[in-house]
C-alpha cells in the first residue's frame, strides 16, 4: 500500500485509486529519474528492479490501463494534485529518494 502522503509535512485531502484512461505523468517517477540508475539498481530487491525497469520502459509514465494513486495534498497553504504508481512511491520512500522539506 502506498504511503499516505508524498509530502512529509503536507496534509492529504483525498487519495483515490484510479485506472489510467490515457498515459499520464507519474510524479513519483520524476524523483526516481534524478537517481543514478546503476547505484539505485544495486540497492533494490529483484521485485523492485522489475518495477523500476518497467517504469523506464514506459518512459516514467503511467500507461493507459495501469492502476495509480491520485492524491490532493495541502502543503504550505497550497493545494497540489499528485498522480503516482504506488510501487514507485513505495520505492521512493524506502530509499529516501523524495527531497527533504
Amino acid at each position: 500500500m502506498a504511503k499516505k502522503s508524498t509530502a512529509k509535512n503536507g496534509h492529504v485531502h483525498s487519495e483515490v485509486k484510479k485506472t489510467a484512461q490515457e498515459s499520464i505523468f507519474c510524479d513519483a517517477c520524476k524523483w526516481l529519474k534524478t537517481q543514478d540508475r546503476e547505484t539505485l539498481l544495486k540497492k533494490l530487491t529483484p521485485e523492485e528492479k522489475k518495477t523500476v525497469l518497467k517504469a523506464v520502459l514506459n518512459d516514467f509514465k503511467i500507461i493507459k490501463g495501469q492502476q495509480y494513486i491520485s492524491q490532493v495534498v495541502e502543503y504550505n497553504g497550497q493545494m497540489y494534485r499528485s498522480n503516482f504508481l504506488a510501487k514507485i512511491n513505495d520505492i521512493c520512500f524506502k530509499y529516501n529518494i523524495y527531497p527533504k522539506f
